[in-house]
C-alpha cells in the first residue's frame, strides 16, 4: 500500500479573526504543486488539510500555505503513512487512515502555542526529532518576515531572478535583493534541501 503525506494547519486565535473564511477558501486554491492529490480546503470551523502523493516537495508546500494565508498563522501538522483502503480521492475530508492521525495528533499536542510552528509526524522518534529541530528554526526566522518579505521570498523562487520578481513585485531587482537578504532566504533555501533529502531518505 502506498504510504500519502497528510497536511493539517489550525489557525491560531481562529476566533479572533473576521471573517477569515471568505478569504480563505479564495486563498487555498492558489497552492499548486505537481505532489497535491487532495488539494488544500477549510473544514471543521478552522482546520485546513491537503494530501500530497510524495514528501519531494514538502518544505514548498509547507510555504506555500503559510504564505496564501497571510495574514493569519497556523500550526502545522505532517502525518506520513498509509490509508486505510488505499483509494486516493480528490477531497481530503474522504480518506480515513494513519496519517491523517498522525497530523491531527501534534495539533491537538500544541493547541496551546500561540506561535507558528510546524510539526512532523512518523513515529520514526529520531527522524521526527531531527527535522522537527531544523523546522522549528525556519518557523522562528519567518515570524519575523514582513508580508513584503514573504511576497519578495515567493516571487523569486518562482521566477528565479531579481528582475523577473521584480517585474511581479512592482519595484527595483535592488528592493527585491533587500527583501531576501532580511529574510535571511539562502539559509532557509538551504535548510529546505536538507529537509527535502532527509525526508526522501527517511520516508
Amino acid at each position: 500500500m502506498r504510504k500519502i503525506v497528510v497536511l493539517s494547519a489550525d489557525i491560531i486565535n481562529s476566533r479572533k479573526q473576521e471573517n477569515f473564511e471568505e478569504n480563505i477558501q479564495k486563498s487555498l486554491p492558489l497552492i499548486q504543486n505537481d505532489t497535491i492529490i487532495a488539494p488544500f480546503s477549510l473544514l471543521r470551523g478552522d482546520e485546513i488539510q491537503g494530501v500530497l502523493n510524495s514528501v519531494d516537495s514538502l518544505p514548498e508546500v509547507v510555504r506555500e500555505l503559510r504564505y496564501h494565508c497571510l495574514p493569519l498563522k497556523l500550526r502545522v501538522g505532517i502525518g506520513i503513512g498509509q490509508i486505510d483502503d488505499n483509494k486516493l480521492r480528490n477531497n481530503s475530508w474522504e480518506m480515513n487512515g494513519k496519517p491523517f492521525y498522525l497530523a491531527r495528533q501534534p495539533l491537538d499536542l500544541n493547541k496551546k502555542t500561540k506561535n507558528p510552528i510546524t510539526t512532523l509526524n512518523t513515529e520514526d522518534y529520531e527522524l521526527d526529532k531531527v527535522i522537527n529541530c531544523i523546522w522549528s528554526l525556519i518557523d522562528v526566522l519567518q515570524q519575523k518576515w514582513s508580508k513584503e518579505r514573504w511576497r519578495a521570498v515567493q516571487l523569486y523562487e518562482k521566477g528565479g531572478t531579481f528582475e523577473l520578481a521584480s517585474k511581479k513585485y512592482g519595484g527595483t531587482p535592488q528592493n527585491i535583493h533587500k527583501l531576501v537578504k532580511e529574510a535571511n532566504w539562502e539559509h532557509i533555501k538551504n535548510a529546505e534541501i536538507i529537509l527535502k533529502k532527509l525526508l526522501c531518505r527517511g520516508c
